[in-house]
């Protein structure tokens, strides 16, 4: 038989890996699922870049710019002014306890690694994923690679999901890519960021008197280092930062102007719009401008258009995390790290999919189970409605454009609800009711548009439910908007009127649109988006209220960007960032 060996991302990972595949018992830092399969376990990123630039006795670093030739990986040393007098803190000894589970993973996997005849890749897949696997591989067991046959695909940490993985195991070559990638992001992103930006605009930063002291310690000789406060640029934090400051200053500049709409009003009640705005931000058209276009009209109209249609609206589409995190932050105020950190516990605890995924749709497999377990997730979500679309359609099953992971959605294990904490329930019941709506009948309106002419075109649109279908039960029907019934030609008396109004600035910066550019402009995943918005918050570069999701920038990041800008940097561009970002993903699809 042939020896396999699947290295997982982490040890609760491997644990279930190994309860699904075989009658596991734990030995030592392994679990042995079957003779011929065992689990062997990484601690997250096992090994990181360790290469660092010369930094002089204050700390700061000498050698500006950086870029060595070539970068070393191994095990990250403690972050501590003098590492000999921190043994007594809690933090040093945290960092005892993450290292020696690290050192113990290592030897592990380098025993299991010269046991195998072939290795399975079953760290998540996705880049870090990849990277996690290949980073140590590549860097410490280069004569190992030869036996990286295949990937595991588990988007489900349940039993069943992951025996369908192990049942389907793909070609490792075929996601190595997404490891070419990953590499590439993080050697741009720590020398633009971690030995060159940060360094050099830190620097800046001081001389001008702009970062503020934390503190002061004394040395035995006599010296006096100086510890600011937390600082750090990265081409993610940059576009991030220049959003909210852009956005502050087009309200703080906003000025207010005129404008005037033409109205028209029938016997009946009935307004009618004209499509043009005198005035505005658009153009320099005035009150008198609209009122010569009032003289030029008729008090009698002609209805010139009756046009009427049916629509037909299915169900929104399945959840990406991107779309979650959005929904979350406009609806519940919490934010995008939150939501994903929640997502990320009802996966481990098996009841929700693989949370980094971009995708919004499932495949035929996925659809099979959640169609026979519809009522199940009904009865637990007291959710009762008549199963209507029981067939896949392309707006949600499309197993042709599923690539590394499908939509989020629930597996079929169903969880204890009075036994989740309270954000994990609303997150599961939110993501479960989105999934099931795809059963359930379309919303049906009827849709009218009248155009009438006396002069100038004006005109007017109703609305009817027909049939509510999923919009009631998400309490989201269309409001019936009733007109009369109308026919070409028809003449009618009309009033015309002017509407005055000025221009509003725009409204405070949101998470949610922010989520909503970043992946407009294509930058970072919605993974790196959330981690890199929390630093931010945590480091006071932005702020965000909880009650409103409203962001605003810190002095710290008008600083920031404003050293950049001196310097003629374009990291201060979303373009350059969101280009990056193109070229990345690019490289993740062999192109």
């Amino acid at each position: 038989m042939v020896k396999q060996l699947i290295i997982a991302e982490k040890r609760e990972q491997g644990e279930k890996y190994a309860i699904a595949l075989g009658r596991p018992k734990s030995v030592g830092e392994s679990f042995i699922a079957t003779p011929d399969l065992h689990i062997a376990y990484c601690v997250g990123h096992l090994v990181e870049i360790i290469t660092n630039p010369f930094v002089d006795e204050q700390g700061n670093q000498v050698n500006l710019p950086y870029f060595p030739e070539k970068v070393e990986y191994g095990f990250s040393e403690f972050r501590g002014v003098k590492q000999i007098k921190k043994k007594d803190t809690p933090a040093y000894a945290s960092y005892k306890a993450i290292l020696k589970k690290k050192k113990a993973a290592f030897s592990n996997i380098k025993k299991e690694l010269a046991w195998a005849d072939e290795v399975i890749v079953g760290t998540d897949l996705d880049s870090e994923g990849e990277s996690i696997f290949y980073t140590l591989l590549e860097n410490f067991f280069p004569k190992m690679l030869k036996k990286v046959k295949w990937r595991l695909c588990a988007n489900s940490l349940t039993p069943d999901g992951i025996k369908r993985a192990y049942q389907n195991l793909i070609p490792a070559k075929e996601t190595y890519n997404l490891y070419l990638a990953a590499n590439v992001r993080r050697r741009a992103d720590w020398e633009f960021g971690v030995v060159n930006g940060t360094p050099m605009i830190k620097k800046d930063l001081i001389a001008q008197d702009k970062l503020k002291k934390k503190g002061e310690k004394k040395r035995e000789d006599g010296t006096v280092i100086t510890f600011y406060e937390s600082f750090s640029v990265g081409r993610v934090k940059c576009p991030m930062m220049v959003y909210a400051i852009d956005r502050t200053f087009a309200i703080e500049n906003h000025v207010s102007k005129s404008f005037w709409k033409l109205e028209a009003q029938d016997e009946q009640g009935v307004v009618y719009k004209h499509n043009f705005i005198f005035g505005g931000d658009d153009n320099d058209f005035n009150q008198s401008d609209a009122q010569a276009i009032v003289d030029t009209c008729q008090n009698t109209a002609l209805v010139k258009s009756v046009e009427k249609d049916e629509k037909i609206t299915p169900a929104p589409k399945l959840f990406n995390l991107n779309n979650l995190q959005n929904f979350m932050s406009k609806k519940h105020h919490i934010t995008a790290d939150q939501t994903l950190e929640i997502v990320k516990e009802l996966r481990n605890k098996g009841y929700m999919s693989y949370p980094r995924t971009d995708s919004t749709l499932i495949t035929e497999d996925e659809f099979a189970y959640l169609k026979a377990k519809v009522k199940d997730y009904q009865e637990l979500l007291d959710f009762p409605f008549e199963l209507v679309n029981t067939k896949p359609r392309k707006r949600y099953v499309n197993g042709e454009k599923v690539k590394e992971h499908y939509a989020l959605i629930p597996t079929e294990v169903l969880p204890d609800l009075k036994a989740l904490k309270a954000q994990e329930r609303l997150v599961y019941e939110i993501v479960t009711k989105r999934t099931l709506l795809m059963f359930a009948q379309d919303q049906k309106t009827a849709h009218t548009k009248v155009i009438i002419d006396n002069g100038q075109e004006f005109s007017t649109t109703g609305t009817t439910l027909l049939e509510a279908g999923w919009s009631e039960l998400m309490d989201k029907q269309v409001q019936d908007k009733l007109l009369p019934d109308f026919e070409e030609g028809q003449e009618m008396q009309v009033t015309l009127s002017i509407k005055d109004g000025v221009t509003k600035p725009p409204q405070p910066l949101t998470e949610s649109e922010i989520l909503n550019l970043l992946k407009r402009d294509q930058i970072g995943t919605p993974a790196t988006r959330a981690e890199t918005l929390k630093n931010l918050y945590l480091d006071q570069f932005l702020s965000l209220d909880a009650s409103t999701g409203v962001i605003s920038p810190f002095e710290k990041a008008y600083n920031a960007i404003e050293a950049l800008s001196s310097r003629g940097s374009k990291y201060v561009y979303q373009d350059t960032t969101g280009d990056w970002d193109i070229h990345l993903k690019l490289i993740e699809e062999g192109k």
